[in-house]
């Protein structure tokens, strides 16, 4: 039982981890224009 106890707390933070990712790639483009134009300028 403590084996698997250990692994779940780290397959959910990788999970959030994921899901959060998910979210930044998602809206990422245009996050780095909006970067790249701030830095261009």
């Amino acid at each position: 039982m403590e084996g698997i106890r250990g692994k779940v707390p780290a397959f959910n933070m990788e999970r959030a981890l994921g899901e959060v990712w998910a979210l930044l790639s998602h809206g990422k483009l245009k996050v780095v224009d909006q970067w790249v134009q701030q830095l261009a300028m």
